[in-house]
């Protein structure tokens, strides 16, 4: 069974900084090992570099990255972070723009405006062909209810187990996706704080009559009418796709009445199916975030999805 790295840490690192020249606080994902800075646009930078980059190194952390409008990007360019992709109304009236940095590492954060290599073409060339071969059954009949975060956290155990001790089958169709799928869980993200004050919601999305399913995890900041979209794992058959991109967009159209303006999401880029599902959904690419999520033996790329809800 693969590890389960900080499915959910109680204790997540969030620290404010606030001295007479800076004004800054921190988000640190220790599963993923991800810091995120959220500038409150005090202070000069290189000041807030060098503090930013200790506080990285005592964290331990593997990237960093932040959030920001237009009118600072020069800054932190100047601060040796690469621009990987935007969210367009993020802020309500603005777009914000995703700036990272992988201190100490050999890997290359490429600019956003920079034409994606071969590699990267070829994986998005396989998400769209499996979203326009995508078998959406629009009448499949499922479950879909909100569970609390204990609830929540135990399925997501049970479900990762239950993945892991499938063999594979010649009497299910299925089982030889699950096995591959199991073989590459990359546990985490779901249960970690995005922001400072999100609201984080637990979708159960089930067949009718089955124990089994998947998790769609929603944080959503009132304040800047934006929703970060998450899933545990990927489908693993037809009747799990359609039952996925079905619950989105149905979560997509209560966002749009309560009156949200962006819903964004980073899946891993192995994840092919949550790729196209959010192709079919009607989001676009919107960046590459390198080094963005931590199996228990690797760092993975994550694909940047986003729309605007109105």
């Amino acid at each position: 069974m693969p590890s389960l790295i900080a499915l959910h840490d109680p204790e997540i690192d969030q620290r404010m900084i606030r001295t007479e020249d800076l004004f800054f606080s921190m988000i640190y994902d220790r599963g993923n090992r991800c810091l995120r800075v959220i500038d409150f646009r005090t202070g000069n930078f290189p000041v807030k570099e060098t503090v930013i980059r200790q506080l990285a190194e005592e964290f331990g952390a593997h990237k960093i990255f932040t959030l920001i409008e237009r009118d600072d990007i020069n800054g932190w360019q100047r601060m040796g972070f690469t621009r990987e992709g935007s969210i367009p109304g993020y802020y309500k009236r603005s777009d914000a723009y995703f700036m990272s940095c992988l201190p100490n590492q050999d890997v290359e954060i490429l600019p956003e405006t920079t034409e994606d290599p071969p590699k990267r073409r070829k994986l998005l060339a396989e998400m769209k062909k499996a979203a326009k071969g995508m078998k959406h059954k629009k009448d499949v009949t499922g479950r879909l209810r909100e569970i609390d975060f204990d609830d929540a956290l135990k399925f997501a155990e049970n479900e990762m187990k239950r993945l892991s001790n499938v063999k594979s089958s010649k009497k299910r169709k299925d089982s030889a996706v699950i096995v591959q799928l199991a073989r590459k869980l990359i546990p985490g993200p779901v249960f970690q704080n995005f922001s400072r004050d999100g609201q984080r919601i637990f979708l159960l999305i089930q067949q009718k009559r089955s124990r089994t399913g998947s998790l769609m995890v929603l944080e959503y900041q009132d304040c800047f009418g934006n929703v970060k979209i998450s899933f545990l794992r990927p489908p693993v058959n037809e009747i799990e796709a359609s039952l996925t991109l079905n619950a989105l967009n149905m979560v997509l159209d209560e966002f749009t009445r309560a009156g949200a303006v962006a819903a964004f999401a980073f899946p891993p880029v192995e994840w092919t199916s949550i790729n196209a599902i959010f192709i079919n959904s009607g989001f676009r690419k919107a960046g590459w975030l390198t080094h963005h999520r931590r199996s228990p033996d690797d760092y993975h790329d994550c694909v940047l999805w986003a729309r605007r809800l109105t």
